[in-house]
């Protein structure tokens, strides 16, 4: 259980990293993806953080914020 545990982590540090990184690339502040994607920046900054687990909603609203789509794999 424990290794199940780790791999859940460890991809949602990777999801918390992308997002983090890509606001940043997008030169876009916490306050205004707040205004873009109606997604208090208290949450925003949670989720980049990866103490907060990404639901769909959530990212499917910043994805639109940043003006990226998102793509889910399955490998």
């Amino acid at each position: 259980m424990a290794t199940k545990n780790y791999e859940i982590i460890k991809i949602r540090n990777g999801i918390a990293r992308q997002l983090r990184d890509t606001r940043i690339s997008a030169h876009l502040s916490l306050a205004q993806v707040e205004k873009l994607s109606g997604i208090p920046a208290n949450i925003i900054d949670l989720l980049e953080v990866g103490i907060k687990p990404v639901d769909l909603g959530h990212l499917h609203q910043l994805a639109k914020a940043y003006g990226k789509a998102v793509k889910i794999t399955l490998i």
